[in-house]
């Protein structure tokens, strides 16, 4: 018999949970995931996609989830940049391109300055 140990809204977050008990040696399996794929609008409706275990192994699931959500398995950031994207830069052509496409729609082509900010 198979218990319920999550259950997500997003189907990504679900295979993402599914992994990491995989990788725990935990047999999972996710249910509903193509349901909530097809039926995007009615996810919560349809109580989400569940990842579900074997009810032998639900306590040990249990507690890698919980971990999960506290951010236990998280990626330490190695540039140092507090795991922020960096912003978009956009320059004169670009906007240039992107008010021709709006006001005249016409596509125009425009070219990137370089990352050092050109």
């Amino acid at each position: 018999m198979y218990l319920t140990v999550a259950a997500y809204t997003d189907p990504l977050l679900a295979r993402l949970v599914h992994g990491r008990l995989e990788a725990e040696g935990i047999v999972a399996r996710v249910d509903d995931e193509h349901t909530a794929l097809a039926y995007w609008d009615l996810r919560q409706a349809l109580g989400g996609v569940r990842v579900r275990v074997a009810a032998t192994q639900f306590d040990a699931a249990r507690q890698i989830v919980r971990g999960i959500d506290a951010g236990e398995f998280a990626l330490e950031d190695e540039a140092g940049g507090g795991g922020r994207i960096p912003a978009c830069r956009e320059s004169l052509s670009s906007r240039l391109a992107y008010a021709l496409l709006f006001l005249l729609s016409l596509p125009v082509p425009f070219s990137r300055g370089s990352a050092r900010g050109e």
